[in-house]
């Protein structure tokens, strides 16, 4: 999943106005009728379920930042390839982070239900192929997804596809990206505080960028207080984060996800 970009740089910087971001070439399912919709789908069309999460990012980032990455991603893909795009789920389980102000999470039982649920729905309206793709990669969040898409594929003849933005960053070998990622960066630390500040710089508290933070979790021991190891809420170290790293690591999970819809749709 590391070929090159065909034609012009894909990746966009998310923009001001919904109505205008969501176009996609008529690729969003909130934009077209229903007629428009079936029309798509006789052609084969892939659909694409984003899902983000409402969770705390330390004091500088917002709530939504998994929700806008993912989206920005989805809509970096479409200037490459024609995919329908179902309306994002914004919730999510958030294990560690669900103590902090803010953080809306839901069980793993609604999680796999939903998704459950979602997918039939998409079968029922004659879909052939799926791809649920995640901004937010916790541990429990992706294990839901999973399992309930691995229970769906035992009855239907459905080809589902779960990832994540990591799975998608991570599968590049493109180390001059790669090499720069601080080690145990993981939650609201240099990458998303790089991305956030390409994508919507206004949407970062940048006086309120916070120092290193590599918690050490008492693991394997199972805690129900995981904020009192990162009271900053975050896992990484944002301080050196910049616009143009962010772009490059956007670009990159773009590049991967073209990269996958294209394998996806010769299966």
């Amino acid at each position: 999943m590391t070929q090159p970009f065909r034609g012009e740089d894909p990746v966009v910087k998310q923009s001001s106005n919904e109505d205008e971001r969501k176009k996609g070439g008529g690729m969003y399912m909130e934009q077209i009728t229903m007629d428009e919709f079936a029309a798509e789908i006789k052609r084969g069309r892939i659909v694409v379920l984003p899902i983000g999460a409402t969770e705390e990012h330390g004091p500088h980032l917002p709530l939504g930042t998994d929700t806008i990455q993912i989206e920005s991603v989805v809509e970096g893909a479409l200037k490459e390839k024609k995919f329908l795009v179902a309306p994002t789920v914004r919730y999510g389980i958030c294990s560690s982070t669900r103590n902090f102000p803010g953080t809306l999470t839901i069980s793993c039982e609604l999680l796999e239900r939903l998704v459950s649920e979602l997918l039939l729905e998409l079968e029922r309206n004659a879909v052939k192929k799926i791809i649920m793709i995640s901004g937010h990669a916790g541990a429990d969040h992706m294990a839901a997804m999973r399992v309930a898409a691995k229970k769906f594929v035992r009855n239907s003849c459905i080809k589902v596809v779960v990832a994540s933005i990591a799975d998608l960053v991570l599968s590049s070998k493109e180390n001059s990206v790669l090499s720069k990622f601080p080690a145990g960066d993981k939650h609201a630390g240099f990458i998303e505080t790089s991305c956030m500040l390409y994508l919507n710089s206004d949407l970062v508290r940048k006086n309120k960028i916070p120092e290193k933070s590599i918690p050490q979790f008492p693991d394997p021991l199972i805690i129900s207080d995981a904020e009192k190891y990162f009271p900053s809420g975050v896992m990484g170290d944002p301080t050196g984060s910049s616009a143009d790293d962010g772009r490059a690591i956007i670009a990159l999970a773009v590049k991967s996800f073209v990269k996958l819809i294209a394998w996806f749709e010769k299966q």
